[in-house]
């Protein structure tokens, strides 16, 4: 008798996607897929997720499943993080299931952004200021044109 799990149908599929397509283009899809779910599941979270990548210029992949630890990056995924809890108000718990992240990564940072001073003095905290203030006005637009039916 054969064996129809779904975690076997799944580790089927998933082994003749790979011996088909590539391992790489298995994983990127996999990844493409994921982007698309959040996509489709919350309109405004993709719109945050945007207007980060338009105003850093850190693709979104970059932001929801990268590794890397440059500064770029980090601040692309803390106005991330500091955008949802704001607009809608979310808990690193739910955050976290969103950007897959450990609660105390996401804690941290939310601090990058809460601690920049009001009148930045370092590179850093200007560059950060900026990227605020340019989130926020992508932001604003489009609750007026949501406002005004548009």
């Amino acid at each position: 008798m054969k064996n129809n799990s779904v975690s076997t149908q799944v580790l089927d599929e998933l082994l003749t996607t790979i011996e088909v397509i590539g391992l790489d283009n298995t994983i990127k899809n996999l990844k493409e897929a994921k982007t698309n779910f959040l996509t489709l599941d919350d309109f405004d979270i993709d719109f945050i997720l945007n207007s980060v990548v338009k105003v850093t210029g850190v693709s979104k992949d970059s932001i929801l499943f990268g590794r890397d630890r440059n500064d770029e990056r980090k601040i692309s995924v803390a106005l991330c993080v500091y955008f949802i809890k704001d607009e809608f108000s979310y808990s690193y718990s739910d955050i976290k299931k969103i950007l897959k992240k450990d609660e105390a990564a996401l804690w941290r940072y939310n601090s990058i952004i809460e601690n920049v001073p009001a009148n930045p003095k370092t590179e850093f905290d200007k560059k950060i200021s900026g990227y605020i203030k340019k989130v926020k006005l992508l932001l604003t637009e489009k609750k007026l044109k949501k406002q005004n039916g548009k």
